[in-house]
């Protein structure tokens, strides 16, 4: 998504670029200033790569990484108190998202982890022992307790996320909307 709308932004008037660069520097500063949660583990890595505002371009490139690391943020902060592996989490989002149904669809979605079947096994047989999860490996289903959790994970990324963009005024987020149209 990132990578097409630095596509679609490409085409902008250079005063355009320029104040959308000015409005992500300000926000990743909110980001970064903001009192946890989230920690700025990520951001803060990502915000060391951030070249000169001017040109625009290669700045607008590397805030929206910044944005994306802050969302990791908030989302590892929304979910790791609860206890539940990563290896757990990843599949339970996988399967919540509707993109695998059985196990071996989830190892084959994951195999770059470069994990073996029986990581996934375990992470399952988690998700079980929580009630977040049932049916046999060739069709796996969220229950309505695991959707309650997800779902609740989501929200809590979302209020993390976006409790910096308080230092935007509506328009100046609109604004970004309609530049970075991300959804």
């Amino acid at each position: 998504m990132a990578r097409n709308a630095m596509i679609s932004t490409a085409k902008l008037p250079d005063q355009e670029l320029a104040g959308l660069a000015l409005l992500l520097k300000r926000l990743i500063q909110e980001c970064l200033e903001t009192a946890p949660p989230p920690d700025t583990w990520s951001i803060g890595l990502s915000n060391k790569l951030l070249p000169a505002i001017d040109p625009p371009m290669a700045f607008i490139e590397q805030a929206i990484s910044c944005l994306s690391a802050y969302r990791d943020d908030a989302h590892l902060v929304s979910w790791c108190s609860s206890g539940l592996s990563a290896s757990a989490m990843e599949s339970l989002s996988l399967i919540w998202r509707g993109q695998v149904k059985t196990l071996q669809e989830l190892t084959r979605k994951l195999e770059f982890r470069g994990h073996p079947e029986s990581v996934y096994l375990d992470a399952l047989m988690e998700l079980r022992d929580r009630q977040y999860l049932e049916g046999s490996r060739n069709n796996l289903r969220i229950t309505e307790k695991g959707n309650q959790f997800r779902i609740e994970v989501e929200q809590k990324t979302d209020q993390y996320f976006f409790q910096p963009w308080s230092c935007l005024t509506k328009a100046e987020k609109i604004q970004i909307a309609e530049i970075l149209p991300l959804t």
